[in-house]
């Protein structure tokens, strides 16, 4: 049975999120995975999209994304690479990439990535 994400509406316009509480599960089903990844939508909200990566030692992702995106290494390490540039990130490092871009991820070990992504019109 999927566990909804823990999400509390705090007062009109803003919510909390549990992201701790989404890692044990998904580091879990990442080690019995054969492709050495999984992922998990959070949020879905407008032009917000926001969910989780899990990658075990050696997985490997590609990505596209449409628009800007952000990826926040909550755990382990992996390398990142977009338009040309290179990136380690360890717990807590974030980058920021622009839209249109093609992303691909290689965990050193096993790696969780919190993703968020503006997508569509964002301009007000």
């Amino acid at each position: 049975m999927a566990v909804k994400p823990k999400v509390q509406k705090l007062r009109p316009g803003m919510r909390s999120l549990a992201v701790g509480a989404e890692l044990p599960p998904l580091v879990q089903r990442v080690r019995g995975n054969k492709n050495k990844r999984t992922a998990k939508q959070l949020v879905e909200d407008g032009p917000v999209l926001i969910g989780i990566v899990a990658l075990d030692a050696g997985g490997e992702m590609e990505e596209r994304y449409e628009g800007p995106v952000t990826m926040q290494c909550i755990l382990g390490r992996s390398d990142i690479k977009s338009g040309g540039g290179q990136n380690e990130l360890s717990t807590g490092d974030l980058v920021i990439i622009d839209a249109g871009a093609t992303v691909q991820v290689a965990a050193k070990e096993a790696t969780a990535l919190l993703i968020t992504e503006l997508r569509g019109d964002t301009q007000a």
